[in-house]
């Protein structure tokens, strides 16, 4: 959750500094970012905590790729567009602490719903 919180400021403050970007034709809305982010932070966790508890090929960064890219075919999107959009929101520095607020908020709610 620390490096989450520390990619998050890294970016928004890269980006920040930029002049503002074109808007993408196929930019993603708020809400989807969110649960795209979510369901992506969510995998990471389950790598980082399956990765410590066994030693296992089967979480390297081929496989993990796949992970993702289903995550993204569940959206029906492709990596350059959710990238593009993530790139968009960041150089809107409010906008993306709105999302990623947002993000730890539905993390929060998962997390009491197994609780």
């Amino acid at each position: 959750m620390v490096r989450i919180c520390f990619l998050c400021l890294f970016l928004l403050s890269v980006y920040s500094c930029k002049q503002k970007t074109q808007i993408p034709s196929n930019l993603l809305d708020e809400d989807k970012m969110v649960e795209i982010i979510t369901q992506i932070e969510i995998t990471q966790a389950y790598f980082k905590i399956k990765s410590i508890a066994e030693d296992s090929l089967l979480f390297t960064n081929n496989y993990q790729e796949q992970i993702f890219d289903t995550i993204f075919s569940q959206y029906n999107i492709s990596y350059d567009v959710f990238n593009s959009s993530l790139m968009h929101y960041s150089s809107e520095p409010k906008k993306m602490e709105e999302i990623y607020s947002k993000v730890l908020v539905s993390l929060s709610e998962q997390q009491a719903s197994f609780q």
